[in-house]
């Protein structure tokens, strides 16, 4: 009788403090589930994270500076039901070849046979983004200096330059004024203030959005004449960003969603939250 009373009172002990182990022997406790691993992207010029989304359970996370990500599984097993079957875990920046890799689960537990990852759900080897094409640019009618400047009440225009270096096959989408069948005016620009966040949208009447297709190793020059009567800007340093598009058909409608939706692809405020690895130059706005 007393050895059924002690029985008891361990069991009430081990339920008040949520035991995850066994007392009676020396089991491991209950391990989080959780995916791993590092994800790089070739030829980077920028500190932007790599997005990681994974499909079945709509789960997201981003890369560290060193290029890894850990992503929690916490819905695997649920009242409704355990996961069994594929997940596909996608690896996204604007202009790199979106990539994947696939993590096999068992009645919501990491499958024993995976392809991808280990057993423990780390990828095996890490994934390297290929690169579509790099954006640079620079002020080609600004003063020398650090940044360069330029005082809109003595010029009578603002000349930037876009050079696009394409690494793949692709399309690009961009604003511009159509003034013949085969003759484009480029048009989107957007100027945005480093010390205050004021932006300002440049575009020419009249303009649409233009796919072209490009190919591998096929560098583009853009330029842009922009009058300064047309840009409604208060003085100070500004970044100088191009609104382009990389089409890429295969991006899942879920991982749109996960970044933001559709409006990043817009041109305006929302579309510098898109992960995009272009370098920006910075000028100084006299006005």
């Amino acid at each position: 009788m007393e050895l059924n009373r002690s029985f008891y009172f361990l069991m009430v002990l081990c339920a008040i403090h949520s035991c995850t182990t066994n007392p009676f022997w020396d089991d491991a406790a209950t391990r989080e589930l959780r995916i791993d691993g590092y994800v790089l992207a070739e030829g980077k010029e920028t500190d932007i994270p790599v997005f990681v989304w994974a499909d079945i359970l709509n789960i997201h996370a981003k890369t560290d500076a060193d290029g890894y990500f850990s992503l929690p599984v916490h819905q695997a097993q649920t009242p409704s039901g355990n996961i069994n079957g594929p997940m596909q875990v996608y690896f996204y920046i604007h202009n790199y070849i979106l990539d994947s890799a696939t993590v096999f689960f068992t009645d919501g537990k990491f499958s024993n046979e995976q392809t991808d990852f280990s057993n423990d759900g780390e990828l095996t080897e890490s994934i390297t983004l290929k690169k579509i094409v790099s954006v640079d640019s620079y002020c080609l009618s600004c003063r020398q200096g650090q940044p360069p400047s330029i005082n809109l009440n003595y010029e009578d225009s603002l000349t930037f330059i876009f050079a696009l270096d394409l690494h793949r096959n692709s399309r690009i989408s961009a604003y511009k004024k159509v003034l013949s069948q085969q003759e484009y005016l480029p048009s989107g620009v957007l100027f945005r203030n480093v010390s205050d966040g004021f932006m300002y949208v440049y575009r020419l009447s009249n303009d649409r959005i233009i796919p072209l297709d490009y190919v591998q190793d096929e560098n583009i020059i853009i330029r842009f004449d922009i009058d300064h009567d047309s840009l409604n800007v208060h003085s100070g340093p500004y970044e100088v960003i191009p609104f382009f598009l990389v089409n890429q058909n295969t991006i899942p409608l879920g991982l749109i969603d996960a970044l933001g939706g559709e409006s990043l692809f817009e041109i305006g405020e929302e579309y510098l939250h898109l992960p995009i690895d272009f370098k920006y130059d910075t000028l100084q706005i006299i006005n």
